[in-house]
C-alpha cells in the first residue's frame, strides 16, 4: 500500500507542519491516483490570486490562503487541495471557511476542495455544509484509494454542467462567519419563485447579484400572515395568479420573464435544508415585506 512503510507517529511531533503534510501525505497520494503536472486532470501547485479577497456587499473579505495544489482540466479549475498540520482542524472553522472563500473566487469557481491534515483527508462541495466524505490516512485501505480515485479523478471532474451552479446565499454567509439571526434587507427583489409548504408556510427563491461578486441563490420562508401582506403590496392581477398557482398541485408559481418584485428585511436561519437534487442550502427567515 502507498503507505505502508510510512510511520504515522511523526505526526505526533510539534515541528512536523503543513508543509511536511504536503510533501509526505499529499504529494505521493496524488502520484498513486494518477495526477501529473503534464496532462489532464492537471496539477497546477501553489497558484496565487491576483485579487485575493471576496466582496461581501461593498466589504473585501480576504482570503488568506494559496491552496498547495489545484486539479485543473482544460484550463479549468475543478478541485483544491490544501495542506494543513497535523493539530489543525479541517473538519469546520477557519481553514474551511478560507478554502471555501478560494473556491468560490472569481478566479477560480471550483465546485470541490480539499483539506488533508496528515490524519484526515476531507473533501468538501462548496453547496453544502462539511465534508462530504472523509478519508483516515493511517488506514488507508486499498478499496478506500478505488474510493478516493472515484472521488476525485472521476465524480464531475471533467464535467462541465456541474459547474453552471450559483452558490446558496445561506451557506455563503454561514462559511464567512455570519451567525444565525444576522438581519439584512434587500431591495427590489425578483421573486422568481414562490412555494407554499404547507398550509401556514411559504417561501420564495430568486437571484442575487448585489452582495458579493458573482450570483448567489437565495431562498427566504415566510408565515402564512406574511403572505397576506406580501399580497396587499402586489397588483391584484399578479396577486390572482399567484394564488390560483399555490392552489393546485404542485403549488408553486413561476415567472422568470417578468417577475413581481418587493423589498425584504430577514435575517439567515439556521437550518440546513437538502433539496431532492441533494443539494444543499441555508433559508433565510423574512422579517417583513416592504413595497417597492
Amino acid at each position: 500500500m502507498i503507505f505502508s512503510e510510512f510511520d504515522f507517529s511523526i505526526l505526533k511531533n510539534p515541528e512536523y507542519r503543513e508543509d511536511s503534510v504536503r510533501e509526505d501525505i499529499i504529494a505521493p497520494l496524488l502520484k498513486y491516483l494518477g495526477f501529473r503536472s503534464d496532462r489532464d486532470p492537471k496539477i497546477v501547485r501553489s497558484k496565487p490570486l491576483r485579487h485575493p479577497y471576496v466582496m461581501i456587499g461593498a466589504k473585501k473579505h480576504p482570503v488568506n490562503i494559496i491552496p498547495d495544489y489545484l486539479i485543473t482540466s482544460g484550463d479549468v479549475v475543478r478541485l483544491i487541495i490544501e495542506a494543513k498540520g497535523p493539530k489543525q482542524n479541517i473538519d469546520d472553522g477557519d481553514h474551511v471557511a478560507q478554502a471555501y472563500s478560494y473556491s468560490i473566487h472569481p478566479e477560480v469557481r471550483a465546485k470541490y476542495y480539499c483539506l488533508c491534515n496528515g490524519y484526515k483527508f476531507n473533501i468538501f462541495n462548496v453547496s453544502k455544509i462539511g465534508p462530504l466524505k472523509s478519508f483516515y490516512i493511517p488506514t488507508l485501505s486499498k478499496n478506500d484509494i478505488v474510493e478516493m480515485a472515484q472521488k476525485l479523478a472521476i465524480l464531475d471532474l471533467s464535467n462541465d454542467n456541474m459547474m453552471n451552479y450559483d452558490i446558496d446565499f445561506g451557506i455563503f454567509m454561514r462559511m464567512h462567519g455570519f451567525s444565525s439571526n444576522t438581519e439584512m434587507s434587500f431591495f427590489s427583489v425578483p421573486m422568481f419563485t414562490i412555494g407554499r409548504l404547507d398550509d401556514w408556510t411559504y417561501t420564495f427563491s430568486c437571484a442575487n447579484e448585489t452582495v458579493t461578486d458573482r450570483k448567489v441563490a437565495m431562498s427566504i420562508d415566510f408565515t402564512h400572515t406574511q403572505f397576506e401582506k406580501l399580497c396587499s403590496i402586489l397588483n391584484s392581477e399578479v396577486v390572482a395568479n399567484i394564488k390560483s398557482a399555490l392552489s393546485k398541485q404542485p403549488f408553486i408559481y413561476r415567472n422568470e420573464i417578468n417577475p413581481p418584485c418587493v423589498s425584504v428585511t430577514a435575517r439567515l436561519g439556521d437550518k440546513i435544508v437538502t433539496s431532492v437534487t441533494g443539494e444543499e442550502f441555508i433559508p433565510l427567515t423574512l422579517i417583513e415585506f416592504h413595497k417597492g
